[in-house]
């Protein structure tokens, strides 16, 4: 039997849910329900923060400890900002539990409240740090100075309009339940996911040229670490891409969905990161170095498909090539 129900005792069940809208109950559930899908990444942000930060304070020549800066401050973007979302929850639905209209009503008119203000602006600076660093390693992979030079102009569009959009959303008195009536909430949304998703496929683009001119008799070892299904899902960010799709389909459609959608890419913007610096700390992330230590039989194409002339790698080479190549990413200053 449902838990907001009880039968009486002249056997009429009497219902506790509240009188409301169904869309608005649905809106509340899905706020709700956001936050613990947000503290679930967050675990797995916190696990990969450990590991980035337990490989780069074990060099003992401290290499790698200019990675600090970066891992730390997504990590602290990220926890800040699920704290944010949790006392925001907590206000909604126990401090604030008699604001008139109930959770719904104080969801709607309270988005000005410090906590809110403070879960937008980390969410902004995550969106901000994340992208930016996917760009730069589009750019170790392509050299294409047009491609960065776009990819940093559609970031910095994106960012002025998702201030502006905060700037609206914790502006208006009451925020209407219709979040497309907001003047900045299409452009927000579409500039924001776009971007990411067209820098997770022109990663995924170079990443699968690279892995097609590597031999099919590569050793074991060299075939998980740059073919494996795990390594083109990292490298790519594809799970950056893929919730950032999933929310631009359900936010255009004017779904409650999307709200649960917006803490996982959050965190995974924190998360993807932290992974590809741990492959180039392992030697085994894709970049322009690694094509120059193996020699100049590997060409670079801007499309898929072998470029006429250009000679396979040999197994030999490849994995000969490794152990310098773990050793040139230790001195490498980008991506």
């Amino acid at each position: 039997m449902d838990s907001s129900s009880t039968p009486s005792p002249a056997g009429v069940t009497v219902s506790f849910a509240p009188d409301e809208p169904a869309t608005l109950l649905r809106l509340e559930q899905v706020v709700h329900a956001s936050v613990y899908l947000g503290a679930m990444a967050y675990g797995l942000h916190l696990t990969t923060f450990f590991n980035a930060m337990k490989a780069i304070l074990s060099d003992a020549e401290k290499r790698h400890w200019k990675w600090i800066p970066f891992v730390g401050s997504t990590f602290l973007l990220g926890t800040i900002n699920i704290a944010a979302l949790i006392r925001f929850n907590q206000l909604a639905w126990i401090d604030d539990r008699n604001f008139p209209g109930g959770p719904v009503g104080f969801l709607l008119g309270q988005q000005n409240t410090p906590a809110n203000i403070i879960s937008i602006a980390t969410a902004i600076i995550m969106i901000a740090l994340g992208d930016s660093f996917l760009i730069v390693r589009c750019h170790a992979l392509w050299r294409n100075i047009y491609i960065s030079a776009g990819l940093f102009a559609l970031l910095i569009a994106a960012i002025v309009i998702s201030v502006l959009h905060f700037i609206q959303v914790v502006g208006v008195k009451t925020l209407s339940e219709d979040v497309l009536n907001l003047k900045f909430s299409i452009p927000f949304a579409t500039l924001v996911t776009a971007l990411n998703v067209l820098i997770c496929l022109l990663l995924l683009w170079r990443i699968f040229d690279l892995r097609r001119r590597l031999p099919s008799d590569l050793n074991d070892i060299a075939k998980r670490q740059f073919k494996s299904l795990e390594s083109v899902i990292i490298e790519t960010a594809m799970p950056i891409g893929v919730l950032s799709f999933a929310f631009l389909m359900l936010y255009i459609a004017n779904s409650p969905g999307s709200i649960l959608v917006f803490p996982l890419l959050v965190q995974a913007l924190g998360i993807m990161p932290s992974l590809i610096i741990l492959r180039m700390m392992g030697g085994y992330a894709w970049s322009t170095r690694v094509l120059r230590t193996i020699g100049s039989s590997i060409v670079l194409r801007g499309q898929l498909g072998r470029t006429p002339g250009t000679n396979e790698l040999s197994a030999i080479s490849f994995n000969n090539a490794q152990f310098a190549h773990s050793l040139d990413l230790k001195n490498q200053t980008h991506p």
